[in-house]
């Protein structure tokens, strides 16, 4: 019986990581962020437009002294607001409109780092960012966030790395080819 008492603590703790996902739409209701936990606990997020994926799930969360925040990370309940700003901006128009809907998301993390997960929904795009307290030296070592499109979409690449003026190409996403021959030469593409 002891030896089943972790199982099932361990089986416990997965079941409350996969509470609910938090959603926030931005202001029209059109473009949708989601924000959930998978089996083993790691934040996960994904955005829709439409109904339509844009970024299909994929892993969130900054590393900070060497740990992954977002793993086995339990999320609280989000503080929601609509933003609507309009300030001067330099470029091709004279102002600048922040429109959306913004969710501050509390986590705590396995080794007990709270932080807060924000994310702003517009209705055009989604931005998020990790907002890690504390204090003395801390190292932040990267973030286990990727992102992943979805399998129908069309990307623009080109594999002329050496020059920003090459010739750009299109394919669906999964159908890049990760080498290419070109003028005798094989080339790595580069999506990012």
């Amino acid at each position: 019986m002891r030896r089943a008492i972790p199982a099932i603590v361990g089986v416990f703790a997965a079941l409350l990581a996969q509470a609910a996902p938090i959603e926030v739409a931005s202001p029209d209701g059109s473009v949708r962020f989601q924000l959930t936990a998978d089996a083993e606990g790691h934040l996960r997020y994904r955005v829709t437009q439409g109904g339509r994926a844009r970024l299909e799930s994929a892993p969130a969360g900054p590393i900070v002294d060497g740990v992954d925040l977002g793993l086995t990370a339990t999320v609280g309940a989000p503080q929601t607001r609509e933003l609507s700003e309009v300030f001067p901006w330099r470029g091709n128009k004279t102002s600048a409109t922040n429109h959306c809907r913004a969710a501050e998301i509390p986590v705590e993390s396995k080794s007990g780092v709270a932080w807060t997960f924000e994310a702003r929904v517009f209705n055009d795009g989604v931005g998020f960012r990790y907002r890690v307290p504390g204090t003395g030296r801390r190292r932040v070592q990267g973030e286990s966030t990727a992102w992943e499109l979805p399998r129908d979409c069309t990307v623009w690449f080109q594999t002329d790395t050496a020059n920003y003026e090459g010739v750009y190409e299109s394919a669906r996403v999964g159908q890049v080819p990760l080498e290419k021959e070109i003028k005798n030469q094989k080339r790595a593409v580069h999506l990012g």
